[in-house]
């Protein structure tokens, strides 16, 4: 496969502040019912993921990421895509489908198979890999390639960008800014490296937030994440 490698420098919003909101609006909606167009907005995503936590050594993750539907409002955008992030996740680094209808200056509107990344000093990267692509199971990978460089792999077409993060923790998943945007997909083959590449997540919780849905079919190595279609 080959694709052309557009990149932009920009700004996407702060992933942990995102985070931080779905951890919180997660935890208040098993004391209290909250409404999905208030927990999923542009300013408090909603997510449905598996999250991997790794041990000493671990520097890289894999899914085949295959969606059945991906869909969004004007003015919002929806994910299917892999994460790698540093402990925190202040910084990291993420590829997979993307529908930008939210005017993100350095992505094309429309559907794409995107990347993105930031880095430990603040700044950030992010570009197009596919326009308008097909919805197929797509294997993406990132990995740590040197002490400041990340790898990003499409269906084993492989890149590079400079990120001298640390490695911590591993995301498979859905990531929306609206309620009525639809992402149910289908993660597979769940990888980890540690030097070499082995199968499973192995001890790896999954959660959601309304609207969003994520169940394992097979733990630690398969699930079903995203908004219904």
């Amino acid at each position: 496969m080959n694709f052309t490698k557009v990149r932009r420098d920009g700004s996407r919003g702060n992933r942990l502040i995102a985070l931080l909101a779905f951890i919180a609006i997660f935890i208040a909606s098993s004391a209290a019912s909250t409404s999905a167009a208030s927990a999923c907005d542009l300013v408090n995503h909603c997510y449905g993921i598996a999250s991997y936590d790794g041990l000493p050594g671990f520097v890289g993750a894999s899914a085949s990421v295959d969606p059945n539907c991906n869909t969004a409002p004007s003015g919002q955008f929806v994910t299917q895509e892999i994460w790698l992030s540093n402990n925190n996740q202040s910084s990291w680094v993420e590829v997979g489908y993307i529908r930008n209808n939210a005017s993100v200056a350095y992505l094309a509107n429309g559907l794409q198979v995107f990347y993105w990344g930031k880095t430990p000093t603040g700044s950030t990267f992010g570009g197009t890999l596919i326009m308008n692509p097909t919805l197929v199971s797509r294997t993406f990978s990132l990995w740590k390639a040197t002490s400041t460089s990340m790898a990003f792999s499409v269906d084993g077409t492989t890149f590079t960008e400079s990120n001298s993060m640390f490695v911590g923790v591993a995301q498979a998943g859905s990531e929306s800014t609206s309620a009525l945007a639809t992402s149910m997909t289908s993660f597979s083959g769940l990888r980890k490296r540690y030097g070499t590449w082995t199968a499973t997540w192995t001890g790896a919780g999954v959660v959601a937030n309304a609207p969003m849905s994520a169940v394992w079919t097979t733990t630690g190595s398969a699930l079903w994440a995203g908004i219904s279609c």
